[in-house]
C-alpha cells in the first residue's frame, strides 16, 4: 500500500510499534537509483532501513541523521531488526549495525575527545576502509561524516594478539604507547597500560574490560580479560583486537602527545577527506530528514566560524573578519557531503513533499489497555484486509504472553 502516509504518530519505542508496512510496490522502484526520495514517518523509518537492508545487495549502508541523540536511537532500533542471529557480540567496528560518533568537542578547543569516541571511530573507519568483516549498515550524525578525516589509516591500525603467539613485550609496550595509550600503575581506565614484569595491562578504547597480556619468555601464555575492580581474571579470550586512543598521532612533525592535539587536526591533514569518500559504488547512503541535515551543517560551518573569529585577535594570524574563511576547517559544507561520493543516494522525510511523491502509508495500532479481545480483533482484521501481522515485545515473556493472547 502506498501514498500519503496517513498517521504519523506513534511511540519512539519500535518494540511497541506493529508498523503496518506494504512497501512492495514502492522500493523495487527505488533500489539501485543513485538519486533518490522516499517520505516515511519517523516511527517507521528503522523498520524501513531494516527491510531496504535485507532486500538490497549494496553495502554498506551509511545512515546520516541531523543529530546525535537521532543517530544513537536509530542504530539501537535497528539493532534489535538486523542484530547477530546467534547472539554474540560483533567485533569492534564490525557486524550489522555499527555506530560512528563525533567528537564531544569543539573545534579550537583544548581538550581532547573521548577515548572510547576515538576508539569507535578508528575501529569503524578501519573495516570500512576494506578491512573484514565490514559493516552492514553504519550510522552517524552529520556532525561525525562532515568532520575532516585526520591520516586515520596508520591510527586506525589494531594490535591483535593471539593466545599462544609469540611477541616481542617492548614493541608491544611501544606501539601502545604510539597508539596513545597512557603507562600507569594500574589500569583502571580505557586508554591505559600497565607492565609488571611478563604481564602487560591494556585497556582496550572499545572494549568494556581490560585486558591481560600474561607472557611466558615471548608466548602469550593467557590472554584472559579482567576487572578493574579486583583486577581478577573473568573470562580468557582467544584474540584481543586492539585499536588505537588517538585520531592524531605523536609524529615527527607533531611531537609528543599532550590534551587536545586533535585540534591540530586540520593543519596536520590537508586533504579534506570525509567518511562519505571512503564508499565505492556499490554501497547507499541513506540522508534521514535532509532539511534537517542541512539545517545542522550549516551551524556547524557557521560556529566554527564563529570560534575562529573571536581567537583570531588572540592568535594575531589574521583579521577578526575574515578568520573564518582562512583556517583550514574541522568541519566541511554540506554541499561536500556527497561530492566525492560514487554511491546511491537515498532521503528519506517524515512528510510527502508533493502528493505524487513516493510514499509508504503507516498506521498504529488503536491502544488496547490490556483489553485482549479489542487486540485480537484488530489483528483479525488485518489479516482479513490481506496483512501479514507482525507484532513485537520487548522480551521474551511478553511475546509468549501475546502469543497466548492470540
Amino acid at each position: 500500500m502506498s501514498g500519503r502516509p496517513t498517521e504519523g504518530g506513534g511511540g519512539p519505542a519500535l518494540a511497541a510499534l506493529a508498523p503496518l508496512l506494504r512497501a512492495e510496490p514502492v522500493l523495487p522502484g527505488l533500489l539501485g537509483r543513485a538519486d533518490a526520495t522516499l517520505a516515511v514517518p519517523g516511527p517507521a523509518q528503522a523498520y524501513l532501513l531494516a527491510g531496504l537492508a535485507r532486500l538490497t545487495e549494496r553495502r554498506p549502508l551509511l545512515v546520516v541523521t541531523a543529530t546525535a541523540a537521532e543517530a544513537e536511537r536509530l542504530a539501537g532500533d535497528l539493532g534489535c531488526f538486523l542484530g547477530p542471529a546467534d547472539g554474540v557480540p560483533p567485533a569492534p567496528g564490525a557486524g550489522p549495525v555499527v555506530a560512528l560518533p563525533a567528537w564531544e568537542t569543539l573545534p579550537f578547543e583544548r581538550v581532547s575527545p573521548e577515548v572510547a569516541t576515538m576508539g569507535q571511530r578508528l575501529a569503524v573507519l578501519w573495516h570500512l576502509g576494506g578491512a573484514a568483516p565490514a559493516p552492514a549498515v553504519v550510522v552517524a550524525p552529520v556532525r561525525a561524516v562532515l568532520q575532516r578525516l585526520g591520516p586515520w589509516r596508520r591510527a586506525a591500525t589494531p594490535l591483535v594478539v593471539t593466545a599462544g603467539s609469540r611477541l616481542d613485550a617492548g614493541e608491544t609496550v611501544g606501539a601502545l604507547v604510539a597508539a596513545g595509550y597512557r603507562r600507569e600503575h594500574q589500569v583502571e581506565h580505557r586508554g591505559e597500560l600497565a607492565v609488571r614484569g611478563g604481564i602487560i595491562d591494556v585497556f582496550p578504547s572499545t572494549a568494556e574490560l581490560p585486558v591481560r597480556i600474561d607472557l611466558w619468555g615471548d608466548d602469550v601464555d593467557r590472554l584472559p580479560a579482567f576487572d578493574v575492580a579486583d583486577q581478577r581474571s573473568v573470562a580468557a579470550l582467544d584474540e584481543a583486537v586492539i585499536f588505537g586512543c588517538r585520531e592524531l598521532l605523536a609524529t615527527d612533525e607533531v611531537g609528543q602527545s599532550f590534551d587536545g592535539m586533535e585540534s591540530w587536526l586540520p593543519w596536520r591533514s590537508p586533504d579534506d577527506e570525509l567518511v562519505p569518500d571512503l564508499l565505492d559504488a556499490d554501497a547507499q547512503v541513506v540522508v534521514v530528514e535532509p532539511r534537517r541535515v542541512r539545517d545542522r551543517a550549516v551551524e556547524l560551518h557557521d560556529e566554527e566560524g564563529a570560534l575562529a573569529e573571536a581567537l583570531a585577535a588572540t592568535w594575531g594570524v589574521a583579521p577578526a573578519a575574515d578568520a573564518g574563511d582562512r583556517f583550514p576547517r574541522l568541519y566541511l559544507g554540506f554541499e561536500r557531503l556527497l561530492a566525492r561520493c560514487p554511491a546511491a543516494a537515498l532521503t528519506l522525510s517524515a512528510v510527502a513533499e508533493g502528493p505524487d511523491a513516493p510514499a509508504i502509508a503507516v498506521r498504529r495500532l488503536e491502544p488496547v489497555a490490556g483489553d485482549a479481545a479489542r487486540l485480537g480483533a484488530q489483528v483479525q482484521g488485518l489479516v482479513a484486509d490481506g496483512y501479514s501481522v507482525t507484532l513485537c515485545a520487548t522480551t521474551p515473556a511478553g511475546a509468549e504472553r501475546l502469543a497466548g493472547v492470540l
